[in-house]
């Protein structure tokens, strides 16, 4: 894009490009020592970035128009970008593979149907079910019934983490 503007009797243009820089996502649950991508929208071929880690839990790096972090520690690590002046910030929460897996699964159930009586069947959930049949994918059977698969997890030292 180019801009002209008249300064005194002469008429000077420039070119311009504007960019809208954006994370595709401000927050994620991604896992420990392991590379997790987070792109990069708005930008222009031009742009220029720079990233910050909160401490010293990750390192993070820009490539190919995407912020490529790699936290060392479990818990919070905050990440903040400079992209062409505007500074965005993406919230990670580390934690173990396992545990990222089991909610990467867990959101495949979004948009299925909920029903206690169909429960079981595929394509249907409710809250027990959905915990049961998560469980069941890492070998772990749990009872049937919310008040007793939280016992049951407790006593059995279960917790995903």
């Amino acid at each position: 894009t180019y801009v002209q503007a008249i300064v005194g009797s002469q008429v000077v243009t420039a070119g311009v490009q504007v960019t809208n820089p954006y994370l595709s996502k401000s927050s994620g649950t991604v896992a420990k020592n392991r590379t997790a991508k987070i792109p990069i929208r708005g930008l222009s071929s031009t742009s220029r970035s720079s990233v910050s880690v909160s401490g010293s839990r990750a390192k993070a790096y820009i490539q190919d128009n995407q912020l490529v972090i790699y936290p060392k520690k479990k818990g919070i690590t905050w990440f903040y970008v400079k992209i062409d002046g505007k500074q965005k910030t993406y919230k990670a929460e580390v934690t173990s593979y396992k545990a990222v897996k089991a909610i990467a699964k867990a959101k495949k159930a979004k948009g299925c149907r909920y029903s206690q009586p169909k429960r079981m069947r595929k394509g249907y959930y409710d809250c027990s079910s959905l915990v049961q049949r998560l469980y069941a994918e890492f070998g772990i059977n749990l009872p049937s019934v919310a008040s007793t698969q939280g016992q049951y997890i407790v006593d059995n030292g279960l917790q995903v983490s």
